[in-house]
């Protein structure tokens, strides 16, 4: 073979000298550099077969010695590591003692030439990584002089010390970040136990460097510095305390290294370790003045900070360069402050009647306040979540102090942060009133006294700040001046106003006249001034200010809040006025529907304001600037269903209900809104009329869908004289599917017992229309192809089945609501004229026409009819089941719709028609296990997740519910069940399922464990069991040595006892991790791991023997008088 050909890197019989070196140059530049796709999918195939021959690693030398290529050198770093990682117990001594030596000689080598480090960064840090893979594996056993090694090593040269410090942090970083997903348990703790127990000599290292850079600034490097405090600033998160507070490195850290600017993000990071250290009570009072000695240093060296570094942003206020310097140590004195106010509020300011310890916290509240106000987004969440955790704190205090006034009685929790901001508790008393909180932070405690001013600087803060909600759809570009509709929801945006949501409640319940106060102030403010600036306004002030007054909902007491409010909406109406031109009305008019959504209660205690409120929205529906219909008709499906009873109350000065009202003159809104928009209003009428008197609703429902169910009767009745040219027009099936939207909307709403009437009028014809319109789906794609499916004549009528799908979906989705004999009636009723033409178009369409929809509904009407559809669940499986499986099994891409709703079936049937599988014909429940087995084989990890699920349900169901059919399920199916689960087990492709396919390995061993089946005959015993497992993962597993595998298993039987699968599940996660490496020929170390395994096994059995009265011998069986005669 030519040594031009990329193979012959594979030919071992050609020595590995410097042409095969230089050929691999050339394979490595064609992977990483050329733009041929041919070259480098030729290259990329070569590398990977070179990688994983079994002698590559030892060509890893010469390749480092004579390649001229980075890229190479990287790679056969990545070989050798490989090895180290997976090989190393297999490889003989002498090669194990050979690549140690290697790879120490080359990382001393290159940490001394200086050079060598700053130009080869990525080269070193691959060959330290190596070092530490060995460490890893050598380490303390057959390298216990490592540590020590490495420190004394420290002392020969300022650049080998430095990487001295990188190797220690990864070292640190690879056992206390990264162990328990890379090592075994045991190895984890072992390794740190032995580095906590060999620290004070890396200690002393650490401070050696930073105490001779305190005697000899100028000698040091400032690299070595730096590199020392980050090692330190990892080494605080688990190292003894004593070497925290018990040595001077405090003292060292913020009189030495503070000052110089290199080093302070540094310092400030070591510092901020020690203020995150989760102290006991013991630990906080014994290290308590070391604690506060610490804390009063820090708040004078941040006071003496210069005040304009704090506008860093600003021009002017700090050179450019130095900008970037300033925005890192606020972010991370903010995380440092934060941390210590969090931890260590009580330990640094109690007893705070001392006016220096109460003074200094004042001080550092008002610094973490001005930081909030910094432009930097991390350092303003850092500060958000402070605030929040601070004000909860806050009012805990308080709840407890109304708690002892009550003398001790129930209340409500602090804030029910987790219920809707409008919820109502307590008949419609809020929390707060319910609690009788005062209004005024200087009536609530000393200590929100006392925090008075700083927490009002930060209501100033979040309502200059806060973030705009998901409901508001018109926005303001600062850059271009725009006003525009906003059409893509921003997540992160929504995440940050909920966090500010929760916070702005919290600190209105600390201070609701305050709150009212600056929120007033500022709008006031902005209405005065925004009139004037007419082309120049910039309407974020008032937008932000509109969100905070929506967000605090609830968080006051009723009266103040209906102050409040009243003041609110009073200037922002007289501001929409005084606005002239349309995108200005449309923010205001934004704010308004906004505040309005926001505060149900409130309107529903003043009827009159609410009339006139949907009066205005009706109003803002006919406002045709993009986003304001939209708007309004969100809002008032909104406030239809906070305040439908109110809506559709019976009114003595009123001559009609005011439903009826809107129902009359509804089409003057419906006629000026789009599709979506009337989807939305109707919707919002039939919340109202599911409020009303049931003598009411009917007539509601009719009088609503008068013009729907007149244009279906004038199209059906022109489809029977002439159904080519009516029927199957793109016009008229659009029309169709608009009403069963319609339909389906008011559905949802009103419920399945007072819609039924409705149903009804077009259910037959709904019905005959899907069989006629697939039907006409299937002759067109026999005619012209399944392209034809694309078109948009064959769409609509395709969409119109879907739509009759959705539609009965619906219904029956609320009959949930309604009581059993309705249920019962809905089933008789829609089962026989529905189930038919459906399934039957389902099974016999092309698998490209078939609606992944019919699916849903079966899982639907499983799941709310329950048992009254198990006598119809063959049918479904023979006409559904077969062919939806036909259609996904053949691999894991394919109709991914249908996949997920198949799988979401299959729930439903395990959930709610447990008992109807098992009425199933044979052949079908072993289509529907080895459906879960699919499922949970899934590349996705939603629809595998979803399988592990169903699958462990079913499980359980079985064990607990239906032991009757237990060891025939067993008979059939228990071995290949364990073989597929153990299968995705060690698939490291199904990783993210460990949980559940833990839990379902657990229970089968469990069957078995505690004799649930016992079946000799088809091998279903414990000790067959446990011999299948040893011999099944001895054959598939080349790495694990055999008593490894029995260790392992014995001690599964073992843990599987547990009442939690917490031991059980990190047994089998230590196995997993075992099988990346081989595990070589340590008979004796796992024939210790056995012996204790069966020791566990014996006495565990001991155990259940003693619950049992006289199970336990009483003499020990091995004494006896046998050879005891005298000679």
């Amino acid at each position: 073979m030519s040594l031009s050909d990329p193979r012959a890197l594979l030919d071992t019989s050609i020595p590995f000298d410097d042409a095969k070196v230089a050929l691999l140059d050339k394979v490595v530049a064609a992977m990483f550099g050329t733009t041929d796709n041919h070259s480098r999918d030729v290259a990329h195939k070569v590398l990977g077969e070179f990688k994983n021959m079994p002698e590559s690693w030892s060509y890893v030398a010469v390749i480092l010695n004579k390649s001229q290529d980075a890229n190479t050198k990287f790679v056969a770093l990545q070989i050798l590591e490989n090895t180290i990682q997976t090989r190393w117990n297999i490889l003989p001594e002498a090669e194990r003692n050979g690549i140690k030596v290697f790879v120490t000689d080359l990382v001393i080598r290159l940490a001394s030439n200086e050079k060598a480090c700053q130009t080869e960064k990525h080269f070193v840090n691959k060959v330290n990584e190596n070092l530490i893979q060995i460490v890893k594996q050598e380490w303390p056993e057959r390298w216990p002089g490592f540590i020590t090694e490495l420190c004394q090593s420290s002392k020969a040269s300022q650049s080998i010390c430095e990487n001295n410090m990188r190797l220690l942090n990864m070292l640190s970083e690879e056992v206390f970040d990264f162990g328990r997903n890379e090592m075994v348990s045991k190895k984890v703790e072992k390794l740190m136990t032995q580095l906590t127990a060999q620290f004070q000599e890396v200690f002393d290292v650490c401070m050696f460097v930073l105490k001779s850079f305190v005697v000899n600034p100028g000698g040091m490097k400032e690299s070595l510095v730096q590199q020392t405090l980050r090692c330190l600033a990892h080494f605080l998160k688990w190292i003894p305390l004593g070497f925290v507070f018990e040595t001077d490195l405090i003292e060292t850290l913020l009189q030495n290294l503070w000052e110089p600017v290199q080093f302070r993000a540094d310092c400030l990071r070591c510092i901020t370790e020690i203020a995150s250290l989760q102290l006991s009570r013991d630990e906080s009072q014994m290290f308590r003045e070391r604690l506060a000695v610490l804390w009063m240093q820090l708040v004078a060296k941040v006071l003496a900070l210069p005040p304009q570094t704090l506008r860093f942003e600003d021009a002017g206020k700090v050179p450019p360069q130095m900008r970037l310097f300033w925005e890192t140590i606020y972010c991370q004195l903010s995380l440092c402050l934060t941390a210590f106010l969090k931890n260590h509020r009580e330990t640094i300011t109690e007893p705070l009647d001392k006016e220096r310890n109460g003074q200094a916290t004042m001080q550092m509240l008002q610094q973490v306040a001005a930081m909030t106000d910094l432009q930097h987004e991390e350092t303003f969440q850092i500060c958000l979540d402070f605030w929040f955790s601070f004000a909860e704190k806050l009012l805990n205090e308080v709840h407890e102090i109304v708690k002892r006034q009550n003398n001790g009685a129930a209340s409500q929790p602090p804030l029910m942060l987790s219920m809707p901001a409008n919820s109502d508790v307590a008949g419609g008393c809020s929390a707060i009133d319910a609690l009788r909180l005062p209004c005024s932070s200087s009536e609530l405690s000393w200590r929100v006294k006392m925090y008075a001013g700083v927490l009002n600087a930060v209501r100033k803060v979040m309502i200059k700040k806060m973030a705009k909600p998901q409901e508001v759809y018109i926005q303001f570009d600062q850059e271009t001046g725009e006003v525009t509709r906003d059409y893509e929801v921003d997540t992160a945006e929504v995440a940050l106003y909920n966090t500010m949501r929760c916070t702005q409640v919290l600190l209105t319940n600390l201070g609701q006249e305050e709150t009212e106060a600056i929120m007033l102030e500022t709008l006031n403010t902005e209405c005065m001034q925004a009139p004037v600036q007419l082309n120049g306004w910039n309407p974020t002030t008032l937008n932000r200010v509109c969100y905070s007054v929506g967000s605090i909902s609830g968080a006051m007491r009723e009266d103040i809040e209906r102050r409040f409010l009243v003041q609110v909406i009073r200037n922002l109406l007289n501001l929409c006025e005084l606005m002239k031109t349309k995108d200005n009305k449309a923010i205001v008019a934004s704010n308004i529907m906004y505040v309005v959504g926001q505060y149900p209660r409130f309107l529903k205690a003043h009827w009159k304001f609410l009339k006139t409120v949907i009066y205005k929205l009706f109003e803002f529906m006919h406002e045709t600037f993009p986003g304001v219909q939209d708007m309004a008709c969100e809002t008032f499906l909104k406030v239809a269903q906070k305040c439908k009873q109110a809506m559709a109350a019976n009114r003595p000065e009123e001559p009609t209900p005011f439903v009826m009202e809107i129902i009359e003159k509804h089409t003057r809104e419906t006629e000026v809104l789009d599709e979506k928009q009337n989807l939305l209003f109707f919707e919002a009428v039939a919340w109202v009329i599911s409020a009303a008197p049931e003598a009411m609703k009917g007539e509601c429902i009719m009088g609503l869908m008068q013009n729907c169910n007149a244009t279906w009767k004038q199209i059906m009745e022109a489809a029977k004289a002439n159904p080519d040219q009516v029927l199957y027009s793109l016009d008229v099936s659009k029309r169709l599917v608009n009403i069963l939207r319609v339909n389906q909307r008011v559905a949802k709403a009103t419920g399945a017992a007072a819609f039924t009437p409705q149903l009804m009028v077009l259910y037959q014809e709904m019905i005959q229309v899907y069989g006629l319109y697939s039907q006409k789906i299937l002759q067109e794609v026999q005619r012209c192809g399944s392209a034809r499916i694309k078109h948009s004549e064959v769409k609509a009528l395709h969409l119109y089945k879907r739509e009759t799908l959705h539609l009965v979906e619906t219904f029956v989705d609320t009959a949930a609501q309604e009581g059993a004999n309705c249920r019962k009636e809905i089933a008789e009723k829609l089962l026989g004229d529905l189930l038919q033409p459906v399934l039957s178009d389902y099974k016999n369409n092309i698998p490209d026409t078939r609606d992944c929809e019919v699916l849903t509904l079966l899982s639907v009407l499983m799941a709310r009819l329950d048992s009254n559809v198990s006598p119809v669940l063959p049918v479904i499986f023979e006409f559904v089941f077969d062919s939806t499986l036909d259609m996904i099994k053949t691999d894991f891409q394919s109709y991914p719709d249908h996949r997920e709703k198949f799988y979401e079936l299959l729930k439903a049937c395990n959930q709610h028609c447990f008992g109807g599988l098992f009425a199933l014909p044979p052949h079908q429940l072993k289509a529907y296990v080895e459906s879960l087995v699919w499922a949970f084989k899934h590349e996705h990890p939603s629809v595998a997740e979803q399988g592990l699920q169903v699958t462990y349900e079913f499980l359980l169901k079985l064990i607990n519910d239906k032991r009757e059919v237990l060891s025939d399920f067993c008979n059939l199916f228990y071995f290949s069940l364990m073989k597929e689960t153990l299968l995705v087990l060690t698939d490291t492709l199904h990783r993210s399922g460990f949980k559940y396919q833990t839990l379902i390995f657990m229970h089968l061993i469990r069957i078995v464990e505690f004799g649930v089946v016992q079946n000799p005959a088809n091998g279903i015993t414990r000790e067959n069991v446990m011999q299948s497992l040893i011999d099944l993962l001895s054959r598939s597993f080349q790495t694990v040595n055999q008593k490894q595998v029995e260790a392992f298993v014995v001690d599964l039987f073992n843990y599987c006892r547990d009442p939690k699968p917490t031991r059980f599940q990190q047994h089998m996660r230590d196995f997993l991790i075992s099988l990346k490496e081989f595990a070589g020929d340590n008979d004796l170390l796992f024939e210790t791991e056995r012996e204790e395994a069966l020791a566990r096994a014996r006495e565990l059995d001991r155990q259940r023997r003693m619950q049992v009265p006289g199970m336990i011998e009483q003499y020990d069986s091995t004494v006896t008088v046998r050879g005891g005669d005298d000679d």
